[in-house]
């Protein structure tokens, strides 16, 4: 979900622009998003705004329980309790329980007491070990999500699963990655758990890596281990590309030092310099434009070039951050397609589709002015180098 505040959503809604009905590709609604992503502010507006927190997407998941998932686990005292406090707030009517149907093993694991997991866990056959509630969680899974590499270590010996899937299309080891848990991954790669496995939008473990804060031994415990470093997921983002929105620094030069293509692209064309450019990723630019390999000269399938995403993404540090590129010189004007779009934006013009959703700028005149300084500066180093190329081929005659 990104960064949108209550305030742009209420406006969004009165305007007819959005709904509280409304889902993403699949089939997730801005009240699930808001609880993943940990925007609880966000939630409780939107549960008061008539979101249904019993509403399933595709996975059959729903905002209350992946809320009471995320509740369940602070009780073993892992996570920011503060937040999960949030949660039972939000979530507070605990007479739906029954919908995790949790299976014997799982709900003595949840309990406070090691001894009655430990107990239960005996008294388990192998047949029931994988036994899953209504997330598609194992005990495994539970364990994982929550560090806890000591229960994860019993539960392998036990026979439990390393490669079971959940609702959401994640295995063990996807989880242990997203949580930092180094020691129950060493504990599941060491049982031969996939270390390239894909989910239903094929994201790797790698990728989920590349994108959190602090990913770089995860990832490179995985690569190490044989992971792919350029597998494209669903849409053809790879690990590289997963790095950018999020400004992961540190995850971007880890994959550059190990390989990974700088200027790869997506079946749609788009690369890491235009992600950086629409998400504002701005230490993540630094990184790249720094980097003589880049190449800034590419489109995607739509004919957007760079210029086009700074037109309508770019805030005004990323704008004066192309400037200083002295690659730009080889992006290509298209027409002046990109200026037009700038202009529109400037003048606040929110009937273009591609500019609906875009905040408005502190000050467009400021914004645009930068803009049309970077644009001038592409115009004239190119008509540069056309004069340049001119005057060469009559020296050589």
């Amino acid at each position: 979900m990104e960064e949108v505040s209550i305030d742009r959503i209420k406006l969004l809604l009165v305007n007819g622009e959005a709904s509280v009905l409304d889902v993403d590709p699949y089939g997730r609604s801005a009240l699930q998003l808001a609880v993943i992503c940990g925007r609880y502010d966000t939630a409780a507006f939107l549960i008061t705004a008539g979101s249904d927190i019993f509403y399933e997407d595709s996975q059959r998941l729903c905002a209350y329980t992946i809320a009471w998932q995320r509740i369940l686990g602070s009780c073993k005292g892992r996570g920011p309790t503060k937040l999960h406090n949030c949660l039972r707030t939000l979530f507070s009517d605990q007479s739906h329980l029954t919908l995790f149907r949790l299976p014997p093993l799982i709900r003595a694991y949840l309990s406070s007491s090691r001894k009655t997991f430990k107990s239960v866990l005996s008294m388990t056959p192998r047949s029931a070990v994988d036994n899953v509630d209504v997330t598609g969680s194992t005990a495994l899974s539970w364990a994982v999500q929550l560090c806890d590499s000591d229960s994860v270590k019993q539960l392998l010996l036990c026979g439990s699963d390393p490669g079971h899937v959940d609702l959401s299309g994640w295995s063990p080891l996807h989880r242990a990655v997203y949580v930092h848990d180094v020691a129950s991954m060493h504990l599941l790669l060491a049982v031969k758990a996939d270390v390239n496995f894909r989910t239903r939008r094929g994201v790797t473990a790698v990728h989920v890596a590349a994108k959190i804060q602090g990913g770089t031994t995860s990832m490179e415990t995985l690569l190490s281990c044989g992971a792919s470093i350029e597998s494209p997921d669903d849409t053809g983002l790879r690990p590289l590309h997963s790095a950018v929105p999020h400004d992961q620094v540190a995850s971007l030069k880890l994959l550059l030092r190990r390989g990974a293509d700088i200027n790869a692209t997506s079946p749609s064309g788009v690369n890491a310099l235009m992600l950086g450019v629409w998400f504002n990723a701005h230490e993540t630019l630094r990184l790249l434009l720094c980097d003589k390999a880049l190449e800034h000269d590419g489109a995607n399938t739509e004919g957007r070039s760079v210029l086009h995403y700074a037109a309508l993404y770019g805030d005004l540090e990323t704008v004066n951050l192309l400037q200083c590129s002295h690659q730009m010189k080889k992006v290509s004007l298209d027409g002046g397609t990109a200026l037009a779009q700038a202009k529109l934006r400037r003048d606040h013009d929110r009937t273009s589709i591609s500019c609906k959703t875009q905040p408005l700028d502190k000050d467009p005149l400021v914004w645009y002015s930068a803009f049309e300084a970077l644009w001038n500066s592409v115009v004239e180093a190119q008509q540069r180098g056309r004069e340049g190329g001119h005057r060469g081929k009559q020296m050589g005659r």
